[in-house]
């Protein structure tokens, strides 16, 4: 897992599962490795779990190295696979492959990732409309909320809700999914479509609706709350009328994932398969 991803997952446990943080992480005694060497050692470590042969070293796994190496296309402008291996036989690489060979299958964690993670979560403690959001404190409230349903085609849906917070005074579900940022508040809004988070936002109204009938007169409010990179936490409310068409949105990707899981045709994007792509 890359560092941004770590830190937002780690940022999660913090604010939602404080309770669970020592199932899920562990303290390395040592400095982590930039993401590339990170990746090749997590990938080794892998096939060495799978395949049952941790006790060996760094030292000794050199060709899963140098196949992971060309997998992920890195050090190949290096002449010799000697050179290539030289340059992942570091003391920093070698302590966090021999950590890993230990640790179970926690989360590795450096003090650096951990000091920063604390840092957002004070910060978002600290924001009253935030804590209000999430409910913190509420143990009513549901974190990591883990949901499925049927749906009118022949696949269903799942995924994961962060915070799921229930007004019943008011009739409103609070929808809340918190979000690292390496860019800055301004930039979100963009993001939201590049990475499509409006189809994550959409597919878990779906699931609410399915999962709790008796509050189907409830009104969804959905919120991303976001830590950028200047440490500025701010809760984006989506409006009614984006969500809708959020929604809209979603159930054409689902007729057109039916068209393709009903014809088993999966060679061409849809609207070539259905020849609507005309010069």
């Amino acid at each position: 897992m890359e560092q941004h991803m770590l830190e937002g997952k780690l940022l999660h446990s913090l604010l939602l599962e404080e309770d669970k943080f020592d199932e899920q992480y562990v303290l390395s005694p040592v400095k982590l490795p930039g993401d590339s060497a990170k990746k090749v050692l997590d990938k080794v470590f892998t096939k060495a779990l799978i395949d049952g042969y941790l006790e060996l070293s760094l030292e000794e796994v050199k060709t899963d190295i140098l196949q992971v190496l060309q997998e992920i296309n890195l050090h190949q402008s290096l002449k010799t696979d000697e050179q290539r291996i030289e340059k992942m036989m570091t003391e920093e690489n070698k302590s966090y492959y021999d950590f890993l060979r230990t640790k179970g299958d926690k989360s590795v964690i450096d003090i650096d990732i951990l000091t920063r993670a604390k840092e957002n979560a004070a910060i978002v403690r600290q924001n009253d409309k935030i804590r209000e959001l999430l409910g913190i404190g509420n143990p009513a409230t549901s974190n990591e909320l883990k949901l499925e349903a049927d749906c009118e085609y022949q696949f269903g849906l799942r995924g994961i809700i962060d915070n799921l917070n229930i007004d019943h005074s008011n009739k409103v579900i609070y929808i809340n999914d918190l979000k690292t940022s390496g860019k800055t508040l301004d930039d979100f809004p963009e993001t939201i479509e590049y990475y499509k988070y409006w189809l994550q936002a959409a597919i878990y109204a779906r699931l609410v609706r399915a999962n709790y009938p008796d509050l189907k007169d409830y009104k969804i409010k959905f919120h991303f709350i976001v830590i950028d990179k200047l440490s500025q936490a701010y809760a984006f409310e989506v409006s009614t009328v984006t969500y809708n068409s959020w929604i809209d949105r979603l159930d054409e990707i689902l007729k057109i994932a039916d068209y393709h899981y009903s014809n088993r045709k999966f060679e061409l994007p849809y609207k070539y398969e259905v020849s609507n792509v005309i010069l």
